[in-house]
């Protein structure tokens, strides 16, 4: 079967062929796939393109010179890893300093952060781990900056501080060129600013925000807090499970052999008259249980 292309698919090669970045280069085969005819016939092209598009994306995120692989990675600590993104001078460093005890250097002018600022953010005893990246901009995931996009999409959940709509609108399409979708995500306006309209929770960050916004973040991550009574005492720091889970998963949460012993648990539910019920090891929990482990 012929090719069929039209003369957009050649004008794009001839584009790939004077490029001379890697950057480049993948910009112009992700337009030559776009405009590449999608018959049968065309089948090998497309999986050729593709193939040149990932080899040249995992070049582009090798380093150079021997430098640190670690550069931009960031261990997760904590109950869940949130990524803070934003364009330069969106106001990242200084809203990281306010929901955290980090103190990122804030000034100015922009690019003031180079590498990931870390700080934890605390919602009720869960401790999340709150990641700022070194600010965005257009064709971010085709530069040196591409590399963050891995601890964007290996995150927990995102936080996208923006001043106006056009800059919401062009984060958007960065995580979506990066392939970063139906992830956790709330957008934070700036003191000032104003979106018109998002898929997403909106915060301004003016008058008492920060609990509300504490509070969005962690309902969306789809996780649930349970506390630990023993002894009668209930331990501030909760633990932390995914939605859905039982009191299978927190005992194996306290230790794994604890399943082996285990003869009944008593829960406390804020909704029920009479708490402290008597449940087995399939009993689902939900947030704010308190769950006290017989074995």
């Amino acid at each position: 079967m012929p090719l069929n292309a039209g003369p957009e698919f050649f004008e794009k090669k001839v584009k790939y062929e004077e490029a001379k970045t890697r950057a480049e280069k993948i910009k112009a085969l992700e337009e030559m796939l776009s405009a590449a005819p999608h018959h049968k016939g065309a089948q090998t092209l497309r999986g050729d393109i593709k193939r040149k598009i990932s080899k040249l994306k995992e070049a582009l995120t090798k380093k150079r010179g021997g430098a640190r692989s670690d550069r931009y990675s960031v261990k997760k600590e904590g109950d869940a890893q949130i990524v803070v993104i934003g364009y330069p001078n969106s106001g990242k460093s200084t809203f990281l300093s306010r929901v955290t005890h980090a103190r990122p250097e804030i000034a100015s002018y922009p690019y003031t952060t180079n590498t990931a600022e870390i700080g934890t953010m605390d919602y009720k005893g869960v401790k999340l781990q709150m990641v700022e990246i070194p600010a965005l901009m257009r064709g971010s995931c085709y530069s040196e900056r591409g590399p963050w996009f891995g601890t964007i999409r290996n995150s927990d959940g995102i936080v996208l501080l923006v001043e106006n709509q056009r800059q919401l609108d062009g984060l958007l399409k960065e995580l979506e060129i990066a392939r970063i979708r139906n992830m956790p995500l709330i957008v934070a306006v700036s003191k000032g600013g104003g979106v018109e309209h998002a898929d997403y929770p909106v915060f301004r960050l003016e008058g008492k925000w920060k609990e509300g916004l504490k509070k969005s973040l962690w309902d969306k991550l789809g996780k649930l807090k349970v506390y630990t009574r023993k002894k009668g005492k209930v331990e501030a720091r909760p633990m932390v499970l995914r939605q859905g889970a039982s009191v299978r998963n927190f005992a194996k949460g306290i230790h794994k052999d604890l399943l082996e012993s285990f003869r009944f648990a008593r829960v406390w539910r804020e909704s029920w008259v009479h708490s402290g019920q008597k449940v087995g090891l399939d009993f689902k929990l939900k947030e704010d249980d308190i769950v006290e482990v017989y074995a």
